[in-house]
């Protein structure tokens, strides 16, 4: 096993981590799930497929990842390595940790033969430094309703319906999965996710 500065050990996680790296993500990002609840995070990013960094018995970092199809200009889609939850105790930030975690995540994707790796971030500035840039920019149009008006050669597409919710969930998976396949950056969504988006 690698070790760092400080000590720190970088390591595959394992299902006995999941209660320490619950307790990381709470501390840096805030509650999540009530106790006793199933964490969506580890049915999307099993724990074995993160990388942990340890100090002694204490975990001090993690990323979660996962392969993820996304499409890429011209329709076409790939396999790509997703990586998300990235955190650093509060303890041992400026200690290299971070940079480690990405450089042996960015080792396995090329590893593994996926041509990129997609990383969903709170703070996209930061990772810069890694080769990442942002994949959305806000863009916002303002006009004057009262000077509005629907274009007369827009065809209509039908309208809007309103369902319960056990036919939306089997509806909007479909119709989601039909608009990524002709957007460019748009993830297909694993089951997982999409049981954690219903389930409010």
């Amino acid at each position: 096993l690698p070790t760092i500065s400080s000590g720190v050990i970088l390591r595959q996680g394992t299902a006995a981590d999941i209660e320490d790296v619950s307790l990381l993500l709470d501390t840096c990002f805030g509650p999540w799930d009530n106790a006793g609840e199933a964490d969506p995070d580890f049915e999307l990013f099993r724990i074995d497929d993160g990388i942990v960094a340890t100090e002694g018995d204490r975990i001090v970092g993690y990323t979660g990842s996962r392969r993820q199809t996304v499409t890429v200009p011209g329709g076409r889609a790939v396999e790509a390595a997703m990586i998300a939850n990235v955190v650093v105790a509060l303890t041992h930030r400026r200690c290299g940790i971070l940079r480690s975690l990405c450089t042996r995540h960015h080792r396995r994707t090329v590893e593994t033969g996926l041509p990129l790796t997609v990383l969903s971030s709170s703070q996209g500035s930061i990772y810069g430094r890694f080769g990442y840039g942002p994949a959305i920019v806000e863009h916002r149009i303002e006009f004057d309703r009262r000077l509005a008006r629907f274009l007369s050669s827009t065809p209509d597409p039908g309208g809007v319906e309103s369902v319960p919710m056990i036919v939306a969930q089997q509806e909007i998976p479909n119709i989601y999965d039909s608009w990524r396949q002709s957007r460019a950056g748009a993830q297909a969504r694993p089951e997982g996710s999409w049981r954690y988006l219903f389930r409010d």
